[in-house]
C-alpha cells in the first residue's frame, strides 16, 4: 500500500516539475522552496512510517 502511495507521489512531483518547466517559470528560488518543503514532508512521513512499523510489528 505504501509503495503505491510513494509511486503516485513521485509521479505527481514529476508532473509538477515538467509542467512548470514548460510554462517557462524563471523563479528557481520558489521552486527550490517547494522542493525543500516536499522533501522534508517526505522524510517526515517515512520516519513516522518506520516508527509505526516498529511499534506494531505484528
Amino acid at each position: 500500500m505504501f509503495r503505491n502511495i510513494e509511486k503516485k507521489l513521485n509521479n505527481r512531483l514529476l508532473d509538477f516539475v515538467i509542467e512548470w518547466s514548460y510554462l517557462g517559470d524563471h523563479r528557481p528560488k520558489r521552486f527550490e522552496k517547494f522542493k525543500k518543503i516536499g522533501m522534508e514532508a517526505y522524510v517526515h512521513i517515512l520516519e513516522q512510517y518506520e516508527k509505526f512499523t516498529h511499534r506494531y510489528r505484528n
